[in-house]
C-alpha cells in the first residue's frame, strides 16, 4: 500500500570519476526536495538563467557525505566545500545531476539496484 507522506529530502548516492582513478568513487549528497510545481519553476529559473547552479546547490544541499582529505580524514560538509567541489568539473556535473535524480524520486537505495 502506498503512504502519502512528507519526504523533505532524500540521499542519493554520487559516483565521481577522478582524473587518473581506475574506478570511480561515491559520495551521498542530500537534497531538499521540492512540489513539482516547485521543482518545475526552479528547472525555468535555470534555463532562464535568473538561478545558477552555485544558487541551487546552496538552496538545496543538505549534506554531502564521504569526502575526506588528503590524509584519508573525514571532511565535513559545509557551505564551503559544496563551493570548492562546484569548481571541479568533473564533480559538479554528477552533483548537479543527482539534484534532478532527488527530485524525480531516485533515492540512494533504488540506485543500488
Amino acid at each position: 500500500m502506498f503512504v502519502l507522506k512528507t519526504i523533505p529530502d532524500t540521499t542519493i548516492e554520487v559516483a565521481i570519476q577522478v582524473p587518473g582513478e581506475d574506478k570511480p568513487s561515491t559520495i551521498e549528497a542530500t537534497w531538499r526536495l521540492h512540489k513539482w510545481d516547485d521543482f518545475q519553476a526552479r528547472i525555468q529559473g535555470m534555463q532562464a538563467g535568473d538561478l545558477t547552479d552555485e544558487q541551487l546547490v546552496e538552496e538545496d544541499l543538505v549534506n554531502l557525505a564521504g569526502i575526506k582529505n588528503e590524509a584519508g580524514e573525514q571532511i565535513a560538509y559545509s557551505k564551503d566545500i559544496a563551493a570548492q567541489l562546484m569548481q571541479l568539473g568533473y564533480v559538479r556535473r554528477p552533483l548537479m545531476a543527482s539534484w534532478f535524480e532527488a527530485q524525480q524520486g531516485r533515492a540512494k537505495a533504488a540506485a543500488k539496484n
